[in-house]
């Protein structure tokens, strides 16, 4: 795993335990397709109001690594490893993971 340092660092400070899960159910995922996995947010950036990046419950990996024609199968692997609770988005350049709890958490 790596997380970006070019540019912009990523910031893994502040992450909650339910996203260090998912941030290692998507390294484990590249691992066993080869694909490189790189971290590109987490606590730090730009992101819409009252994103869960802030709060330490999202983060974004890099997608160009992944082969386009793996991309909705890969994502679609990640949310059934991560379950209900998760929210996996593709967007036009990276992927975008959140907890989305279904019930109250103490944040």
């Amino acid at each position: 795993m790596r997380v970006k340092t070019e540019d912009k660092p990523a910031r893994i400070s502040g992450v909650r335990p339910e996203c260090v899960h998912a941030i290692n159910t998507a390294k484990w995922l590249c691992y066993e397709r080869g694909i490189d996995f790189v971290v590109t947010s987490c606590t730090e950036g730009k992101h819409s109001p009252g994103s869960r990046h802030y709060m330490g419950l999202a983060f974004d990996m890099r997608r160009h690594t992944i082969p386009e024609e793996w991309i909705n199968g890969f994502c679609a692997e990640l949310q059934a490893r991560l379950g209900e609770e998760f929210e996996v988005m593709i967007e036009p350049s990276h992927i975008h993971v959140q907890f989305n709890p279904q019930r109250p958490v103490n944040l």
